[in-house]
């Protein structure tokens, strides 16, 4: 073992952002992970918005999301 403490689950604080692709974000639609209500994701103990969309020239769109809530 090299002794480094590496948490199985990253802990994420408010304002803390990730980017996700569409194919990510429809999983996480499938997944039940959005709350249309709050129309936000609930991932790893947080709630996450998005914040930007890119859409490239492929047809792909990158999604850029912020961590508006964390739960303990």
């Amino acid at each position: 073992m090299s002794g480094l403490d590496i948490p199985m689950f990253p802990q994420w604080n408010i304002g803390d952002t990730r980017q996700l692709g569409d194919r990510d974000l429809d999983q996480l639609i499938e997944s039940d992970a959005y709350d249309s209500y709050d129309q936000a994701y609930v991932v790893d103990r947080a709630r996450w918005k998005i914040i930007e969309e890119i859409h490239r020239a492929n047809g792909d769109s990158e999604y850029t999301l912020e961590c508006i809530a964390v739960d303990e």
